[in-house]
């Protein structure tokens, strides 16, 4: 299953480059209270539950603000089981360039071992690790507004926590889903992967044709209303996991409410895209952000 992996990141520093400062140095710190708002942080495997891999990297910007601080969160792909947030290590520093002022926090969650039943035991920790980054924002010295970004099994949780789950008193900014699955049952008739369509059953814990209001319960299309975030959604036309027909129904959907967004789709790429893709993605996203945040 699918293991994000971007061998081509070094080259998000000219977005960064010709739109924003150059990214700020980190240093990894002592203990919260030494914290000066002035400079730069990090902060490496803090947990935020009880299992192993209940862990995330949080990553602090200079002259950062109660205010003015918003929380990137940033989510591993690997179909929920397997993948890790060191996937995502140089993504990090990507992100550092194009978004200078954001904190960062790149989530680990709990994988699916078991073959069993497992949702919504990831959704779960997002809400968590997000919960607990805001729990210490005055600590931190950062807001309590939030954007999400997420890749394949990442994204579709990254969504779910946007649409579905945000803590209480956290503003939603936007959501950013790479490949993300949107409407369950129609994943699970449109792909042409047999891995896909095996692991969908052990995840939600049934069949769609025998039940198919799980499917709608466990879908991110389900909670799309006129209050959603702006979203972004990228896909490849070539994908032979994710098809890009699950970026068309989100669309859909929210045309249909009004909410901001775009949809693009890459017409040669599969699951993952070119080093250029990448590229033009994360430059629309910082476009779109400009845009659409207030």
């Amino acid at each position: 299953m699918y293991l994000f992996v971007m061998k081509l990141l070094a080259r998000i520093v000219l977005i960064g480059a010709s739109l924003t400062a150059a990214c700020q140095s980190t240093t990894t710190v002592p203990p919260v209270q030494s914290m000066d708002a002035s400079q730069a942080a990090t902060l490496l495997d803090v947990s935020y539950g009880t299992d192993a891999q209940q862990k995330m990297d949080i990553y602090l910007p200079a002259n950062r603000s109660r205010t003015t601080t918003p929380l990137l969160v940033l989510i591993h792909g690997g179909g929920w089981v397997e993948g890790d947030k060191v996937d995502l290590n140089d993504l990090v520093k990507g992100m550092q360039t194009i978004f200078p002022t954001y904190a960062i926090a790149n989530i680990n969650y709990q994988l699916n071992t078991s073959r069993q039943k497992n949702f919504p035991t990831q959704e779960n920790d997002i809400q968590a690790a997000v919960a607990k980054v805001l729990a210490k924002a005055d600590e931190y010295v950062l807001s309590s507004k939030v954007i999400t970004m997420g890749f394949s099994a990442g994204a579709y949780l990254a969504l779910m926590y946007a649409y579905k789950r945000p803590t209480a008193g956290v503003t939603i900014l936007a959501a950013i889903s790479f490949v993300g699955p949107t409407d369950m049952a129609r994943l699970y008739s449109d792909t042409p992967s047999q891995e896909v369509r095996d692991l969908l059953p052990i995840m939600i814990g049934t069949f769609p044709d025998a039940h198919p209001a799980d499917y709608q319960y466990y879908s991110p299309v389900t909670y799309a209303t006129t209050a959603t975030c702006p979203t972004m959604l990228f896909y490849g036309g070539k994908d032979d996991l994710v098809p890009a027909s699950q970026g068309e129904i989100l669309q859909a959907k929210l045309l249909s409410l009004n909410v901001a967004h775009q949809l693009t789709i890459y017409p040669d790429d599969g699951h993952t895209f070119s080093g250029d893709n990448y590229f033009d993605a994360f430059s629309k996203s910082k476009t779109f952000l400009e845009e659409n945040i207030k």
